[in-house]
């Protein structure tokens, strides 16, 4: 019983008597001895004796649990040897005394013993496992410890190939995690004392069934073109995606180039062919929780093989892996007409339900439309929060203003948001109508008694929050229609800019000579004088009147002494020259006891008539009569919004200075809600820092006057806002002029040498064009009204096709470059542009063009000369809002000063996504030095010039630049003073003067 409980079996030649073969053998043993403290056992034989003469053999010794496990003798029996094999045996043989002698003992003392009963045990994780084993009853001198092994592939012991965790323990149990669902994994177990051919083992398989929480799939952990484990693959149409990895020579699909493909340069997903394609991807199951934001990130790419090529990725949670679980499931987004690769998208959801969901990835392509690509999925905790507390006010019938409670991320990107007339909500891609960088936005251009919803989101550097909980406001019903004044003819281009409040609107000879653009609105306030300047393009001097329907009944009263007649004058006649007028906002007028809210302003100017009339079609309403202009805006009336105030108004310092602290008054920041604002915004943004309550200080490094603007708006209705602007001179700093040698003694008659150095500006402006003024280019396009004569110097390009292409010099343009002043609503949008300045800036507008055009337009800037200059650099401003096409920046040193006429042009830069936000155009700093010195080894580098080139936008949206300067390190221009006893040669024959040498004679 106890050897038994070992697995230890007693092998005996025969019993105590037996017959074998008709050969009787007899013998006797004397002696079985089992030692405890190490397990010895000992056999001890008596005499023996056979009857018979035939020999014959048989097995003594001890076996294990299998043949393998064996412990026995081989003869002769006067110095037996350990047995071999299982079955090793010994002779017995009378005629040779083949038996033992008496007294002869045979000693086993057992070397190991192996636990059993090995179980493992899954825990709720899915990943890890704890395991355990029984130990031998008896543990021999060699045993230390247990060793144990987990591997998914391979024998234990052979190695790393396939080994996944190993340890050694002195306990009888242990745990192993990171196990990956649906995979098999054998879990081998041995005392220390034995080799890994002695093992007990068990298999055991983590759930794909189980969801989890974070998901991250960088697909690197498959053989190509094996997609992950517990991950699934489906294609209604073409081939099912596959994994492809660029750094093998195995590459799928068959055909595609070897090496990184698409700018993914590891393993990656890809579909299955170029063929028409509807396939999908599905995560394994994640765990989600109803009102929990989530945060999404991959990568992902696609149709490089051709501009005309488009993939289209959809992304989506889905109850089960299938085309009909994503159909039912919730669309996060939709990536169309895919055109560029790699790209990075992050975004933030709301789970609308408690379950386990996959995240399912949905590829479509048309028959050779190339390839799509997908990288690094990643589902986890939020990053970025969305703003809060939105609310509306200042409603007209076709604006309002927006505010919320700025987000808790601070997001490095400001805001970006929505406003629809749909309940649905947005997804992470749709079509935002806006960015800013503050909390308060203005949306203009809206429908009358209509009800509209916003959605905000924070944008923390291209990482998008979930979008915040909606606000929604009713616009109130449209005032009476006023008349609409029709003059006949006007001279020159009539009204061209009208500015006041933030309204600064340049525009040009609009069709009947009348321009309604009410849907620009600006805050003007009770009691307050309201500057306003118009400027004219016409060559003659123009009666200006400027009407406000105080109360809202679609008339413009014109009798002398009316509340509703607020200003008028007389311009002069320069080409272009500017009206200054002004009016105090009254805050009640007979039948109207206040005025607060929204009103419609006409501004009228005519040649010959001085719209005095009140009679038809004269005064505000003139029509039937020649040389006259308009244009309607609105005005929104507030209460005096509160003091907005500076420590100081200017300041000026040397490149690489700093301006003295700089505070506001203390109400604007600390006040009680009447008086305090909620939220402040410089324009432009860099060279700014500091806080409302701490001051600011500002170190701008463009040379010249600066002009900062801060804007104060408060949180709630009506939105009082007010602005105040602080200037920065900032001066170049040459470097020292240094004198070799420093100190001179001169003897009569004998000329000593004398030289200079230094006195060099860094930072000296070579070019630069702010696009503040009316006519700054030629235009060169397929349709050039008759008799329109171009003028420049700037050339601008446009080669677009389908469409509309251009609609004509004077009329709606399509894609030509245009100036365009902040702040600027895109026709068709709500979509407000607004330059680093807050002026003009130039414009291609792709959408403009319309469905089936794409956009190639050029912008050239005049010819300058690099010759002499060093450490030359190229900075703008811009707004590039991508849906396909490409921005790029090129220079060429245009020789025979024909633009584009054979001459290289050289692309320094190319952007193929969106820079920048509608209201915070980002600044570009490129260096030109090594263009510069190649042209002065080659060309001269005397007429270069910088295109700006919009191409291949199909239907896309805009380019908007501003404020392009080029700069670099000037030669200096030393002079001596003064010039009595100065040469330039050691005979003293060149006479220095002026500068320059003088030759005596």
């Amino acid at each position: 019983m106890f050897l038994s409980t070992r697995k230890a079996r007693w092998q005996m030649i025969t019993p105590l008597r037996k017959v074998l073969d008709r050969v009787m053998l007899t013998w006797l043993v004397g002696h079985h001895r089992l030692y405890e403290s190490n397990m010895r056992i000992e056999i001890q034989y008596k005499s023996w004796a056979t009857v018979s003469a035939t020999s014959t053999s048989g097995q003594i010794g001890l076996r294990g649990l299998t043949n393998a496990d064996f412990s026995n003798r081989i003869a002769p029996w006067s110095a037996t040897a350990a047995g071999t094999l299982n079955t090793s045996n010994i002779a017995l043989n009378n005629l040779v005394g083949g038996g033992p002698a008496a007294n002869t003992q045979l000693t086993w003392t057992p070397l190991c013993f192996n636990p059993t009963a090995l179980v493992t045990n899954l825990q709720v994780d899915n990943t890890t496992v704890n395991f355990s084993w029984t130990a031998p009853a008896f543990l021999t001198v060699g045993f230390v410890n247990y060793m144990w092994e987990v591997r998914s592939s391979g024998l234990p012991g052979s190695g790393a190939a396939g080994l996944f965790a190993s340890g050694s323990t002195a306990l009888t149990n242990d745990s192993v995690t990171g196990l990956l669902p649906g995979i098999p994994y054998t879990f081998y177990v041995k005392s220390s004392c034995h080799a890994w051919t002695r093992n007990i083992n068990g298999t055991l398989t983590p759930l794909c069934s189980t969801p989890v929480f974070p998901y991250i799939e960088t697909f690197e952990g498959v053989a190509a073109p094996a997609i992950p484990n517990c991950t699934t693959v489906v294609a209604t149409t073409g081939a099912l995606m596959r994994t492809r990895d660029a750094a093998s020579g195995t590459l799928f699909p068959p055909g595609t180039p070897v090496g990184p493909y698409g700018g993914f340069a590891n393993k990656n997903l890809i579909t299955g062919s170029a063929a028409a394609a509807d396939t999908y991807f599905f995560s394994r199951l994640i765990s989600l929780t109803a009102g929990t934001t989530y945060r999404v990130s991959y990568k992902y790419g696609g149709s490089r093989e051709a501009a005309s090529n488009s993939q289209r990725l959809r992304v989506s949670t889905s109850l089960t892996a299938d085309a009909a679980g994503v159909a039912a499931g919730t669309l996060l987004a939709d990536h169309q007409n895919i055109k560029t690769t790699p790209n990075t998208f992050t975004f933030h959801f709301v789970a609308a339900a408690t379950g386990s969901f996959y995240l399912g990835f949905r590829g479509t392509a048309a028959f050779l439309n190339g390839y799509l690509q997908i990288d690094d999925i990643s589902l986890n905790t939020p990053t970025c929060a969305p703003p809060t507390g939105l609310t509306s006010g200042s409603i007209t019938y076709n604006s309002a203003v927006v505010s919320w409670t700025a987000s808790a991320s601070a997001p490095s990107a400001g805001y970006e948001y929505i406003i629809s007339t749909s309940a649905t909500p947005p997804i992470s891609t749709s079509a935002i109508a806006g960015a800013n960088l503050g909390t308060v936005t203005t949306f203009t251009g809206l429908l009358a008694s209509t009800t509209y919803r916003v959605w905000v989101r924070s944008n923390c550097g291209g990482e998008y929050s979930a979008w915040s909980t909606l606000t929604s406001f009713l616009t109130l019903p449209p005032p009476p229609a006023p008349c609409t004044p029709a003059p006949t003819s006007t001279d020159g281009q009539g009204i061209t800019n009208v500015t006041f409040g933030s309204i600064n609107i340049t525009t040009g000879s609009e069709p009947g000579f009348f321009g309604n653009y009410t849907a620009f609105s600006t805050n003007i306030a009770q009691t307050q004088n309201v500057p306003i300047a118009i400027t004219y393009r016409t060559g003659f001097t123009y009666n200006t009147r400027i009407w406000i329907d105080w109360n809202n009944d679609g008339v413009f009263d014109n009798n002398i002494g009316s509340a509703e007649l607020v200003a008028s004058g007389v311009s002069l006649s320069a080409n272009p020259t500017t009206l200054n007028l002004n009016f105090i906002v009254p805050v009640s007028v007979p039948g109207v006891a206040n005025t607060a809210g929204p009103h419609r302003m006409r501004i009228g100017g005519a040649d010959i008539n001085d719209l005095s009339g009140t009679g038809a079609n004269q005064g505000p309403c003139y029509a039937a009569g020649p040389f006259g202009t308009f244009e309607d805006y609105t005005v929104f009336v507030t209460a005096p919004p509160p003091p907005l105030t500076l420590s100081s108004s200017s300041t000026s310092f040397c490149n690489g200075g700093t301006s003295p602290l700089v505070t506001l008054n203390f109400d604007a920041h600390s006040g009680v809600p009447a008086l305090r604002y909620d939220n402040f915004v410089w324009n432009p943004a860099t060279g700014v820092s500091g806080t409302p309550t701490g001051g600011y200080t500002f170190s701008p490094t463009n040379p010249g006057i600066n002009v900062f603007t801060l804007t104060a708006t408060q949180a709630f209705a009506p939105f009082y806002s007010n602005t105040v602007t602080y200037t920065v001179t900032v001066n170049d700093v040459p470097s020292p002029i240094v004198f070799t040698p420093t100190t001179l003694t001169v003897c009569e008659n004998i000329p000593q040498a004398l030289t200079s150095t230094g006195g060099i500006v860094s930072g000296a402006v070579i070019f630069e064009e702010n696009f503040n003024s009316s006519d700054i280019f030629t235009r060169v396009q397929n349709l050039i009204p008759p008799g329109v004569v171009p003028y420049g110097p700037w050339t601008a390009f446009n080669n677009s096709t389908g469409g509309t292409v251009t609609g004509g010099f004077l009329g709606v343009p399509g894609a030509d470059w245009t100036l365009r002043t902040s702040p600027h609503l895109v026709p068709n949008r709500s979509f407000i542009v607004t330059s680093n300045d807050a002026s003009q800036f130039i414009m291609s507008n792709s959408d403009l063009q319309g469905s089936g055009g794409t956009t190639n337009t050029e912008l050239v800037t005049p010819a300058f000369s690099l010759v002499g200059y060093t450490n030359i650099s190229l900075s703008f401003w811009q707004r590039y809002l991508d849906l396909g096409g490409t921005a790029e920046v090129q220079i060429t040193d245009d020789s025979d000063a024909v633009i584009n006429n054979g001459e290289v042009w050289t692309t320094v830069i190319s952007y193929d996504s969106s820079r920048g936000l509608d209201s915070a155009f980002i600044n570009e700093i490129i260096d030109l030095s090594t263009y510069a010195a190649g042209y002065a080894l080659t060309t001269g580098g005397s007429n270069v010039r910088i295109k700006f080139k919009y191409i291949n936008a199909p239907f896309a949206w805009y380019w908007c630049v501003d404020n392009i300067k080029i700069t670099g390190t000037a030669p200096a221009n030393l002079t001596w003073a003064p010039t009595t006893g100065l040469f330039l040669d050691a005979g003293n024959q060149s006479l220095y003067w002026n500068g320059r040498a003088c030759r005596l004679r």
